[in-house]
């Protein structure tokens, strides 16, 4: 009876074993093409500054230059959105078990809160001098229209270009009347008024039918140039496939695979829904690439011809797999 308990033992050992080598050789296994492709994600990244007076948002600008001035100064917050987008890719947190729980690791820049320092009064008169430096051109451009409306007929070459213009320098004229108005309407009293800089982060990917999907994410933290962004809900979503991060760093030298989106980091030509593409690469000495900005830009992973996950685009260079796992230990 001895002998049956051991058996069964050694038994029940074996086939564990062989289970937990073989889920080890499979976590191991490199990405295919199509999970290259889903691996990869796109982050758009909104940011906005909020002028509060008593606790609450009257006016918003999308960016700020050190403690001088202030830009894009609106009473409605998505005309003041500075916004950012960067590739990135799900990642596990750990190598051997799925634990990416919605994690994303990408290269987006965070804007600094630059006037977070700055005295009450500062801050209204730099929303004062931004707001009548705004009226003043718009004032110039509005006579400039007046004037050719009233020279001009509707039958004239160009004349609707030119009223639609006049219809939406109006429409921003009266924008900046309203900011000064209520500008002047807290300088008159004693208010309380700070600044309070935001974020928001989305994800946008494609199912396995290709379906497009976005996610709001949440920061988590950011160090080395690279961030790490997870999913609200700390959930990974269905069809999407997830990198399992070795402890040592691949070979970083010779042809490589960069899964890219391209156009997402050219300015003016910024768009979420483009598809992921496999791009030929070449890693050189150092972690040099030589894949374009416009096709392959930060965040982008980067694979091994075989599909060993290599690192990421940061700049110039590939962000190697140890570099990566330091900031996936972020709660």
């Amino acid at each position: 009876m001895k002998d049956t308990y051991k058996k069964a033992f050694y038994i029940a050992a074996c086939v564990f074993g062989v289970a937990l080598a073989s889920w080890a050789v499979w976590r191991l296994l490199p990405s295919s093409a199509d999970e290259m492709k889903r691996c990869a994600v796109v982050v758009n990244a909104e940011s906005w500054h909020e002028v509060r007076v008593d606790g609450k948002p009257l006016l918003y600008f999308a960016e700020c230059y050190g403690d001088s001035a202030v830009s894009d100064l609106r009473t409605v917050r998505n005309e003041a959105l500075h916004s950012t987008y960067s590739a990135g890719f799900w990642t596990n947190r750990w190598l051997m078990m799925p634990s990416c729980e919605g994690r994303i690791v990408t290269a987006i820049e965070t804007p600094t809160d630059a006037l977070r320092a700055c005295a009450d009064s500062t801050i209204m008169r730099l929303c004062r001098e931004a707001a009548a430096a705004r009226l003043k051109t718009l004032k110039h451009q509005k006579s400039e229209l007046n004037y050719y409306m009233r020279v001009h007929s509707v039958h004239d070459y160009g004349y609707q270009d030119v009223a639609t213009l006049d219809t939406r320098v109006c429409s921003e004229y009266a924008e900046a009347e309203r900011v000064l108005h209520i500008i002047d309407s807290i300088t008159a009293g004693k208010h309380g008024v700070c600044v309070k800089t935001r974020h928001e982060y989305t994800a946008t990917y494609r199912t396995e039918e290709g379906k497009l999907v976005r996610t709001r994410l949440r920061f988590v933290g950011s160090a080395d140039g690279l961030t790490l962004l997870q999913t609200a809900e700390g959930k990974t979503p269905e069809g999407v496939a997830t990198l399992a991060l070795l402890p040592w760093n691949a070979s970083d030298i010779g042809e490589a695979r960069a899964v890219g989106f391209p156009t997402i980091a050219v300015k003016g030509m910024e768009c979420d829904t483009v598809s992921a593409r496999i791009l030929p690469a070449r890693i050189a000495q150092g972690g040099k690439h030589n894949l374009p900005q416009m096709l392959a830009g930060n965040g982008t992973p980067v694979f091994s011809t075989k599909g060993r996950f290599v690192g990421m685009v940061s700049g110039d260079t590939i962000a190697a797999r140890k570099t990566i796992r330091r900031i996936l230990n972020f709660e």
